[in-house]
């Protein structure tokens, strides 16, 4: 599953003083002093994001500073790790141009305007485009290498209800989970161990909360210090994970992935975490499992068959990945430090039609908790995502009737191998209408993508729903634009009510998107801007599962 992008029009050029309320009676500044004050609002770090037009997203820094020759600006490639790079800087109030060339060549241009600390506009890197949002940091940022943050990843308890659940992004930026709030945020580095949080995920101003990791004699972080500006200031100590490597044989497939538990003998409840779309290697599903497994259980990650250190074919059905999971399931129910009665099985959106139908197939399996998950095919969900799509973009009916109609002769071919002679007119007529790219299926019908679609896009949810005995939680975000609620829980509840399912809870997520994140200011607001999941999102899951399993109070290190 994607998340729903939105796209900031660009902002029109507006005066840099714009919005500044003038004093009665006060002269103009002169020239000089104006050029001088619009220039100083420039200066500082500044941070977003960039959505681009056909689909993806990625973080954005740069770092503004007054040099001998006037302003300088230096450039973060923050998901290649690389910072401080020598870009260029053109500014003429409002408007403002970064461009940063590459060794090889590539250009890389932020052309936008400012407005009241914040600049949006138009990215390009290369022949890539889209829309991008910077705000100013209300403080420097420290540029530390992610090495420096290896240690301070992990779960710090600030009181019997509220944990603080710190991961580290692929770019090594440090990401903090309230799981009591539902907040979420980046922690920005001002030195060492001390950081501060800003208003929204990626939005550093204004600040929000100062976060000081703390450190016992030998150099381990044993605790950490959350102290909100206008709020509560607390403490709490660190509960360690322990990992291990663990290997399995799935129809003759060896598969890699971690287990990881609290400290101590157990035995622990368990749970097999299954990613969504970007599950590729078991890094997909980290976050989840290492939330879970601070609630006192064991979970378990691994690479996706055919990638990372796992064998076999990458493009497989949906019956084989669930047969993989539910191997993972009898794996994790052998082991001592497991409690074999209390294996289950977690799946995120994709993976909410595989943890189900793994569950029909692992007599082990204990419960299903699910995010986002699904109860239609592929291929309805995948119409209603991309529609949404566009009704977000704005798009014409007869633009949106143009999308259906491709769609839909798309899943025919897929489904029967006949129709191609269709769907290509039908693809030819979308893209007359200007459609964008990542609205389509492949032109190609030798094209290596269409053979997951025909495996998968016809796959029905309903069956497996229908025989599931196992306990059942899933949750699901009431703004969510590409699991939608009206399409998929009641087809779910129906579901499990025909099959006389003895023990499930359907539960809506208030306010909150495809990633469970709390949508505040409006459904358009981009993801780096939205503050959490709401305090009922992953309380909701530890209360309910504290409610039937045996989970342990992990406690101080």
């Amino acid at each position: 599953m994607h998340l729903p992008r939105s796209r900031s029009p660009v902002v029109a050029l507006l005066s840099a003083l714009a919005g500044t309320p003038a004093l009665a009676g006060a002269q103009s500044p002169p020239e000089a002093d104006r050029d001088s004050l619009a220039r100083a609002q420039l200066i500082g770090d500044w941070v977003g994001w960039a959505y681009l037009d056909e689909g993806g997203d990625l973080p954005l820094r740069v770092r503004i500073d007054a040099h001998t020759e006037g302003l300088r600006v230096r450039f973060d490639e923050l998901v290649l790790r690389a910072y401080d790079l020598p870009a260029e800087l053109s500014w003429d109030p409002p408007r403002l141009l970064i461009t940063r060339e590459r060794p090889t060549g590539t250009r890389i241009t932020l052309d936008g305007a400012l407005d009241a600390g914040t600049v949006r506009g138009r990215f390009r890197w290369g022949g890539v485009e889209g829309d991008f949002d910077l705000s100013r940091s209300p403080e420097p940022i420290a540029r530390n290498p992610p090495e420096r943050f290896d240690d301070l990843t992990g779960t710090y308890r600030l009181s019997a209800e509220r944990s603080l659940v710190v991961t580290a992004r692929p770019w090594g930026e440090l990401l903090a989970t309230d799981l009591g709030t539902g907040r979420f945020a980046t922690l920005f580095p001002v030195d060492a161990d001390v950081f501060f949080v800003g208003s929204a995920l990626y939005v550093p101003a204004p600040v929000h909360a100062r976060v000081r990791f703390q450190r016992n004699d030998d150099g381990e972080v044993v605790s950490v210090a959350w102290d909100e500006v206008d709020g509560a200031s607390l403490s709490g100590s660190r509960s360690a994970l322990v990992a291990e490597d663990v290997a399995f044989s799935s129809d003759g497939v060896r598969l890699v992935g971690t287990l990881m538990k609290p400290e101590g003998p157990g035995p622990f409840p368990a749970a097999v975490v299954l990613p969504g779309s970007n599950w590729t290697d078991r890094e997909a599903g980290r976050r989840d499992a290492e939330i879970l497994a601070s609630f006192g259980m064991a979970t378990f990650i691994y690479d996706k068959r055919g990638n990372g250190e796992s064998g076999g074919e990458p493009t497989v059905a949906f019956d084989q990945t669930a047969r993989d999971a539910a191997q993972a399931v009898a794996e994790v129910a052998d082991r001592r430090d497991v409690l074999s009665d209390q294996v289950g099985l977690a799946g995120r959106s994709r993976g909410g039609w595989f943890a189900p139908l793994a569950a029909t197939l692992a007599p082990e399996a204990a419960f299903v908790v699910l995010f986002v998950p699904p109860a239609v095919s592929p291929a309805a969900q995948e119409t209603t995502r991309r529609l949404n799509l566009l009704l977000e973009r704005g798009s014409s009916d007869a633009e949106v009737d143009a999308a259906r109609a491709m769609l839909e002769a798309a899943w025919r071919y897929a489904a029967t191998g006949q129709g191609w002679d269709a769907f290509a007119a039908a693809r030819e007529l979308a893209v007359g209408a200007g459609l964008p790219e990542e609205i389509f299926e492949p032109a190609d019908s030798a094209d290596a993508g269409w053979e997951w679609t025909r495996l998968n896009m016809a796959y029905d949810p309903i069956p497996a729903l229908e025989s599931l005995d196992a306990p059942l939680l899933a949750l699901f975000g009431e703004e969510d634009r590409n699991v939608v609620v009206s399409e998929n829980l009641p087809a779910m509840r129906e579901a499990l009510q025909r099959g006389g399912h003895p023990d499930f809870e359907l539960f809506v997520v208030p306010g909150a998107d495809h990633g469970l994140r709390e949508v505040v200011g409006g459904a358009d607001l981009p993801p780096h801007r939205r503050v959490g999941f709401g305090a009922a999102g992953w309380p909701k899951v530890v209360s309910w599962l504290r409610e039937r399993f045996d989970l342990v109070e992990t406690g101080p290190r």
